[in-house]
């Protein structure tokens, strides 16, 4: 045998000696695995950390919800336009020329300030000039006395609106009538979107028998941002309902009828039938098919499916 061939059986040798020792050691998975069972080093490939137990999510998570009754109050809105509270008329006191007007509609006077003069001719002389001063503050709302036009005794030359407060009468069923009391707070909504508090001023004691509507007056105090003749609604509270309400985005519609997905015991995705009642804004009153305590699915991504681990519970 040559050399070579000498040398290559020694290394061979050396191989397959080294290899038994290996295996014996558990190198290729054999021997005794380290501590923490088959998932040791912290569960590395998927198993879980010695003596860790599955979870059983039973609180409301961001995916998932537990139904609880909730209170709504259902309302109906009327409307109607602003008007000043008062509107004071200021008629001459004498007869005779109209010789200056000192106001125009639009503007806002103070009270006792000059609105017109009117100069006095009588058979037995001339006398002092009379000036018409406004009673009230407010806005000039019409002008009626025109200068060096003759104006009669106790016809009116001025009206001023007194824009410190409004009104607003609106009309109402016989069933919404009654369920604000005289005297209650009321929230105005006007064009933009912007609010106002005012109060319900009164209820008229019998309806218009003719259409069967009762007419209800509500006060406002004023403001830079109102005017007569503004459109505002309110929104009367009629109805104070306690039951299980969910979003309307959540049910599911099939063949007509409507689906909840639901989370059950062992974590998993169901679909359950639910029959629906009013709505209240975007949520809609669930009747029939929900118990408080129930969990649900708070979010749908339209990818559900019947027995699918549920999201967020670590399945």
């Amino acid at each position: 045998m040559g050399l070579f061939m000498k040398k290559l059986l020694i290394g061979l040798i050396m191989i397959f000696v080294s290899f038994g020792a290996f295996a014996q050691t558990g190198g290729f998975g054999g021997g005794t695995p380290p501590a923490g069972g088959a998932g040791g080093a912290g569960g590395a490939f998927g198993g879980s950390p010695g003596g860790a137990t599955a979870r059983t999510e039973r609180e409301p998570t961001e995916a998932i919800g537990v139904v609880e009754p909730g209170e709504r109050v259902f309302t109906t809105t009327v409307g109607g336009r602003l008007r000043p509270v008062n509107t004071v008329s200021h008629p001459a006191t004498a007869t005779g020329i109209v010789s200056a007007v000192h106001v125009s509609v639009g503007r806002t006077v103070a009270a006792g300030e000059a609105l017109f003069t009117v100069d006095r001719d009588d058979v037995a002389g001339s006398f002092a000039p009379v000036v018409i001063r406004a009673r009230i503050a407010g806005t000039v709302s019409q002008v009626n006395a025109r200068r060096d036009n003759e104006i009669r005794s106790g016809e009116n030359g001025v009206s001023i609106i007194d824009t410190r407060e409004f009104t607003l009468t609106a009309q109402v069923s016989d069933k919404d009538a009654f369920y604000v009391p005289v005297g209650d707070p009321v929230t105005g909504t006007l064009p933009d979107g912007a609010q106002i508090a005012g109060v319900l001023q009164s209820r008229s004691p019998e309806p218009d028998y003719q259409t069967g509507l009762f007419s209800v007056v509500f006060r406002f105090s004023g403001s830079a941002r109102l005017f007569p003749g503004q459109f505002v609604t309110i929104d009367l509270p009629v109805e104070t309902v306690r039951a299980v309400f969910l979003p309307q985005s959540l049910l599911v519609r099939r063949y007509g009828r409507f689906y909840v997905w639901t989370v059950t015991a062992d974590n998993t995705l169901s679909m359950r039938e639910v029959r629906t009642g009013r709505t209240h804004g975007d949520d809609i009153e669930i009747v029939e098919g929900l118990r408080p305590g129930d969990r649900y699915l708070r979010q749908r991504r339209g990818n559900e499916r019947e027995g699918a681990p549920a999201p967020g519970t670590g399945g």
